[in-house]
């Protein structure tokens, strides 16, 4: 984790605009005495605001990641294509941070082949352009070039 990332995740939404308990304004800074008027509070909009920035762009990196690995070691059912945790604990957690049901539908990973409903595991050239089939497909598709 970087030392920015470590500091914007010291700072937590305020009580108030400059309570003491979370952050100190500099004394340079014109801060609002009313809490409801965050967005006046000069130091929240030239010190915290970007410090929430940088943290939201880093949890979305990790939210990247992890459905990447989630995508990657899920459980690959078929008709309709799905992923499921199968029961390890690592991916229910993984699901869970990610606000997916087990099993996951994944209509993207879906074989292009009209009525199929298998997961998709390869790419090959069709007469209608190039799709993403499943393993039963794409060796159906591919028996004459072998």
């Amino acid at each position: 984790m970087t030392p920015e990332v470590k500091a914007a995740m010291a700072y937590r939404m305020p009580h108030s605009v400059c309570d003491d308990s979370w952050y100190s304004c500099p004394s340079s800074f014109e801060c609002a005495d009313d809490s409801k008027d965050v967005e006046a509070c000069e130091c929240y909009a030239s010190v915290v605001n970007p410090k929430l920035e940088l943290l939201a762009t880093e949890l979305q990196k990790y939210h990247d990641a992890l459905e990447s690995m989630a995508h990657q070691f899920g459980y690959e059912l078929d008709g309709p294509a799905r992923l499921s945790t199968g029961g390890l604990s690592a991916l229910e957690e993984a699901f869970e941070v990610l606000g997916w049901e087990d099993p996951h539908p994944v209509p993207e990973r879906e074989c292009q082949i009209p009525d199929c409903g298998a997961m998709a595991s390869c790419g090959t050239p069709t007469p209608d352009g190039y799709k993403w089939v499943c393993g039963t497909h794409s060796r159906e598709l591919n028996k004459d070039r072998v």
